[in-house]
């Protein structure tokens, strides 16, 4: 039992170390924003979202809005691909570990970032 209790707080601590590496690597970029741009991002609604796509190992981040039926993408491909390449510098585990900090119910399912 004691083992058991040990690879459960392991799995923990690592899921919120995974956690931490994605906050990181989405605040690496949108620090970089201007006020005005992550204003306007805030006050409309618009998160960084986060998803495995078809359960494949490889992240998809773009900044959105909406519910997982009816969405709207920020129109700047600039942002959407500086979001994406701060995904791209870690790896799916990395971020599947942290979807998992977020209690997600399945490995489809799309996590939700604020923009800080």
């Amino acid at each position: 039992m004691i083992m058991e209790d040990n690879i459960e707080q392991a799995t923990e601590e690592y899921s919120l170390a995974c956690y931490g590496a994605v906050r990181r690597a989405i605040n690496s970029v949108t620090i970089a924003w201007e006020a005005e741009t992550k204003n306007y991002l805030r006050n409309n609604g618009y998160d960084i979202w986060v998803h495995l796509p078809n359960g494949e190992l490889r992240a998809h981040a773009c900044v959105c809005r909406g519910d997982y039926w009816s969405y709207t993408l920020y129109d700047d491909v600039d942002i959407q691909r500086e979001v994406q390449a701060a995904l791209d510098t870690l790896s799916a585990q990395v971020v599947l570990n942290a979807m998992f900090a977020l209690k997600i119910n399945n490995i489809n399912q799309t996590t939700r970032w604020r923009i800080y």
